[in-house]
C-alpha cells in the first residue's frame, strides 16, 4: 500500500491539473454585448455614446444641413456683421452682453441626485 501512494498522489495531481484547466478554458460566462446610449453631443465638434459596462464612443459630428444627424447639435450660423452689436463690429460672435442681476435669496431646492439613465428628471424649485 505504501508502494503505491506516490502512483496515486501523481494520478490524483494529474487529475486535479487536468480538470482545473479545462474548467477555466470552458468559461460559461457569455460574452458581452454593447448596448450604447443615445448619441450626446460635447460641443464642437464630436459627439460620444457610452454602454452601460462604461465603454465609450466618439466621433465628429456627421452634417446634414448644420444639424448632427446623430445627436441633433446645430452647427453655429456664419454672422457676416453685427448689427446688434454696433459698439463691437470686429467680433460678431462675441457681442458686449450685461449680466441682468436676480434676488435668487428666496430660491431653494432639496438635494437630488440623478444618475444617467436616458430619461428627463426634474427637480422642485421653491421660492
Amino acid at each position: 500500500m505504501i508502494k503505491r501512494l506516490p502512483s496515486i498522489l501523481t494520478a490524483t495531481a494529474v487529475f486535479l491539473c487536468a480538470f482545473f484547466l479545462f474548467a477555466c478554458a470552458n468559461d460559461n460566462e457569455p460574452t458581452h454585448i454593447h448596448n450604447y446610449g443615445a448619441w450626446m453631443s460635447d460641443g464642437a465638434p464630436t459627439h460620444t455614446r457610452e454602454c452601460a459596462c462604461g465603454d465609450r464612443q466618439t466621433e465628429n459630428h456627421i452634417f446634414s444641413d448644420d444639424t448632427c444627424s446623430r445627436c441633433g447639435f446645430v452647427k453655429a450660423a456664419d454672422i457676416p456683421d453685427n448689427p446688434d452689436n454696433p459698439d463691437n463690429p470686429d467680433n460678431p460672435d462675441n457681442p458686449d452682453i450685461e449680466k441682468p442681476n436676480y434676488d435668487m435669496s428666496g430660491i431653494s431646492f432639496a438635494d437630488a441626485t440623478f444618475g444617467y439613465d436616458g430619461n428627463e428628471h426634474m427637480l422642485e424649485i421653491t421660492g
